[in-house]
């Protein structure tokens, strides 16, 4: 069995104000990176390929670029493009993933493709408001390109025509994990401590609804608590705590100290 995934980056990114939005960082990566790094875990000999802009993309992980032509024209057009970047392969599975998905597992990429191996012309999971995700989803080669020569031409054809018709094997996901990034609220939330871990949203709605904390000021005291936690004290879970904001009614004058130590840890 042999894996192509077709990374999708090829869209104006108008709601993030036309900043790429694969090439924006998560940490200490690229979301396409990371997007990258996640195909790689569920299989390290996944050929890759990027459908559309390369920007974003750092060589950490081999991958092929092709474009949609003409550029721009939406992310079935691209899909497309990154199909006939291989020949058909009768044993192939071809997993579809939006670029700017960045919180994607190698445990979801591997349940997607063992449902395609076990019979399914297509795996895929559900969103957080229940619909499926149409940019998380696996494959069997010849199915996927009989789908895409039915639907010619592509251009410019919304990517939810793919999935017409088609019975797509549901695999379970959560929410969280198969959101994209398309606004700057979105990106926001889904910025991760710098050991990696996602910061939950109502985490990120609390703190900014303060009007005083940024999210990057969250990062912050996030990671200074856990390293207050770590610390060699039977005090610091407490502080930690504090820290962390898990504390009830931390004052206003709290929070301004809370940002300048968590500030002075991370200096």
């Amino acid at each position: 069995m042999a894996t192509l995934a077709i990374l999708l980056t090829g869209g104006r990114s108008r709601r993030m104000g036309g900043t790429h939005k694969p090439a924006m960082r998560i940490g200490a990566e690229s979301m396409i990176d990371r997007v990258a790094r996640t195909v790689r875990g569920a299989d390290p000999a996944a050929r890759l390929v990027v459908a559309g802009s390369a920007e974003g993309v750092t060589g950490t992980h081999a991958v092929e670029v092709v474009r949609e032509d003409p550029p721009f024209s939406g992310p079935l057009a691209g899909l497309a493009a990154g199909v006939r970047a291989a020949a058909p392969d009768p044993d192939r599975i071809v997993v579809v993933l939006g670029g700017d998905m960045p919180f994607v597992s190698p445990d979801l990429i591997s349940r997607l493709i063992d449902e395609v191996l076990g019979g399914a012309e297509a795996a895929g999971c559900h969103d957080a408001t229940g619909h499926l995700q149409y940019l998380c989803t696996a494959w069997r080669d010849e199915a996927l390109r009989a789908r895409l020569s039915a639907l010619e031409p592509v251009e410019n054809r919304p990517l939810r025509a793919l999935y017409d018709g088609v019975d797509v094997r549901i695999v379970d996901a959560d929410g969280d994990e198969v959101r994209d990034i398309d606004t700057p609220d979105d990106y926001a939330r889904s910025l991760v401590t710098s050991d990696g871990r996602a910061i939950p949203t109502a985490l990120v709605d609390a703190a900014l609804a303060t009007g005083r904390l940024t999210a990057d000021d969250l990062v912050a005291v996030l990671d200074a608590a856990r390293a207050v936690k770590h610390a060699g004290s039977d005090a610091n879970p407490v502080v930690a705590a504090f820290l962390a904001g898990t504390l009830p009614d931390p004052t206003r004058s709290a929070l301004d100290a809370i940002v300048a130590i968590a500030r002075d840890a991370d200096a």
